[in-house]
């Protein structure tokens, strides 16, 4: 069997350790904007890729259109690398969130489904959002194997409430195909009252929306019927949701402008530097991969990156950055993306990636 290189390995831990540490960043966020979407189901693939280091490259550079595409319209599909290093995402936040709540959603999915790595596909379902990469180009798929539905543990006791939920439920299913961007919502009194969506992806067609809808329908009512106070229709295409809690009220909810605004500014923040650092890892790794046989390999170099890295958590001074690169000399700058400029200094172990966006100087 032929060996990875330890270099090779060494970035590959690196990228993997910076990929995970940002995405916390990002969470650290989102909590203190006060709002970490629940997670409803997690699953990842039982296939690894084979080829580790490319997959992730091209995982990094699908999350990141996704994430470009979220922010505008609340949804994204994307594709990055060839063969076997080719990786398909699509991101969707469901027509209840507020942009706000949509941005905080996809920033928790981020988190949590770069833990399915190195497998080759996974799908996160928040109560909010839905994030999903595999290396073929599901997007058009409504419903397969992992389909599935959750219930709430509690439970109602009115005579009337499962009759009037299922009623509810096949109302919002059956008009979701012919609404707007595929999403339904109404609500029915019945003891409590109760409230229903139905959601698919915009990358289905409205044959596709309806078939979705209607398998995550009579799952949800079968499964969660006739007691539990909340239950969702989990499928590849969609998602439906009933409960006895006003969920979609929030979104058309006013006030809140100025601290609403920070906490999009902190997740974006977060996000965006998080991105950057991955991509600057990625970027390592390419180089390392060019030349790792015209260099000697450190027998112990993939602890001593990640025990760096580590060490760094990921936040420099500005004093510390304008030193390490030489007062920003474009001798050491990489390249010029988006959000700002990349350079390169020399450390002692290795060659380590400082990101600095120049229309943000932190402390």
């Amino acid at each position: 069997m032929q060996r990875r290189p330890r270099g090779a390995r060494g970035c590959l831990a690196a990228l993997r350790y910076v990929l995970l540490a940002g995405a916390v960043a990002t969470a650290a966020a989102a909590t203190d904007a006060g709002a970490t979407p629940v997670i409803l189901a997690t699953v990842c693939g039982n296939t690894a890729a084979p080829n580790p280091e490319g997959f992730d490259v091209s995982f990094v550079n699908t999350m990141e259109l996704i994430y470009q595409n979220v922010t505008r319209s609340g949804f994204g599909v994307a594709a990055s690398g060839l063969g076997a290093d080719a990786v398909f995402g699509l991101g969707q936040c469901f027509g209840y969130l507020s942009p706000t709540d949509c941005q905080l959603c996809y920033a928790q999915s981020r988190v949590k489904l770069p833990h399915c790595l190195p497998a080759t596909g996974g799908r996160i379902y928040l109560d909010g959002c839905f994030l999903r990469f595999a290396p073929d180009n599901f997007t058009a798929v409504a419903s397969d194997a992992n389909d599935t539905a959750v219930c709430s543990n509690a439970t109602v006791s009115a005579p009337a409430f499962a009759a009037a939920a299922a009623v509810l439920v096949q109302n919002v299913t059956a008009a979701a195909p012919g609404a707007r961007d595929y999403y339904y919502r109404a609500s029915a009194s019945a003891g409590p009252r109760v409230y229903a969506a139905a959601q698919c992806w915009r990358s289905l067609n409205a044959s596709a929306c309806r078939a979705c809808v209607a398998s995550a329908r009579d799952r949800v009512v079968r499964q969660c019927l006739p007691r539990a106070t909340e239950g969702y229709g989990l499928n590849a295409g969609c998602v439906v949701r009933y409960s006895t809690q006003p969920f979609f009220l929030q979104a058309n909810a006013g006030g809140g402008g100025s601290s609403s605004n920070r906490h999009i500014i902190i997740v974006v923040i977060a996000s965006v530097f998080s991105a950057l650092a991955v991509l600057g890892i990625a970027f390592v790794w390419a180089k390392m991969r060019d030349r790792r046989n015209d260099h000697h390999d450190d027998m112990d170099g993939s602890s001593e990156i990640v025990r760096a890295i580590a060490a760094s958590h990921l936040s420099f001074k500005y004093e510390e950055l304008r030193k390490a690169t030489e007062d920003f000399d474009q001798i050491n700058k990489l390249g010029q993306g988006g959000y700002g400029s990349v350079y390169k200094v020399h450390c002692d172990i290795c060659i380590c990636m400082y990101i600095y966006m120049k229309q943000h100087r932190y402390n």
